[in-house]
Order: C-alpha cells, then sequence, then structure tokens
C-alpha cells in the first residue's frame, strides 16, 4: 500500500516529503519520482543514516500519510 501510495501521489507527497526531510533538493525529489528505493537511498546520501533507519522513517511517514488518507476513520482535527 505504502508503496502504491508513493507512486500514484507523488505530486502531493513531494510537498510532505520537502517538510519532512529538508536536505533534499527539487532535483533530489525529481530524481526519486516516486520510487520508495530511491528515496531511502537518497536519505541515507543526505543524513548519513543506515539503510534500516531510513526505511523506518520512510515507513512511519508513508503509514502516517496513509491514515490521513482512509476515508471514515476518525481524525485528530475537531
Amino acid at each position: 500500500m505504502a508503496r502504491d501510495l508513493m507512486e500514484t501521489n507523488w505530486a502531493q507527497l513531494r510537498v510532505h516529503i520537502r517538510e519532512w526531510w529538508d536536505k533534499l533538493t527539487e532535483q533530489d525529489l525529481g530524481l526519486i519520482a516516486g520510487n520508495r528505493d530511491a528515496l531511502i537511498a537518497t536519505l541515507q546520501a543526505r543524513y548519513g543514516w543506515a539503510k534500516r533507519d531510513a526505511e523506518n522513517e520512510v515507513s512511519k511517514r508513508l503509514r502516517e500519510i496513509t491514515q490521513r488518507l482512509r476515508p471514515g476513520e476518525p481524525t485528530s482535527a475537531p
């Protein structure tokens, strides 16, 4: 599900990705182009993270977005 989310909603996710990881450049995002593995590799390079740490961070963020997009589930907003 998270992989599909990245590929199909890349244009919208770019905004969130820049907020989450401000060391990524527009050029980075262009090269990543919705590819989860490319995002992980780029995060490793920019932040000096181990692969597992980058994978965990991406999974966590995509889970957050997926939960927000699920219709009918309560949100934290009043």
